[in-house]
């Protein structure tokens, strides 16, 4: 890091492929591993769930709401 500014830039950091700060992470998560793994699974269903929304009322309006009222 570099000092003097107050602040400092992202790409002193490090780099996200960098083998170190994975091998970290790694270590860390190996023993909770199974509830990371639940925890990543229902974030994709929420997420999915949270965009199925949108479709159905779209699907809605279209094949119900606007047919209906010609």
């Amino acid at each position: 890091m570099r000092y003097g500014y107050g602040y400092f830039e992202e790409d002193h950091l490090g780099n996200i492929g960098d083998i170190k700060i994975w091998k970290r992470i790694i270590g860390f998560i190996r023993p909770v591993w199974n509830r990371v793994f639940i925890a990543v699974l229902l974030s994709l269903i929420i997420t999915a769930a949270e965009l199925t929304l949108p479709y159905l009322v779209r699907w809605a309006i279209d094949n119900y709401i606007i047919n209906n009222s010609i």
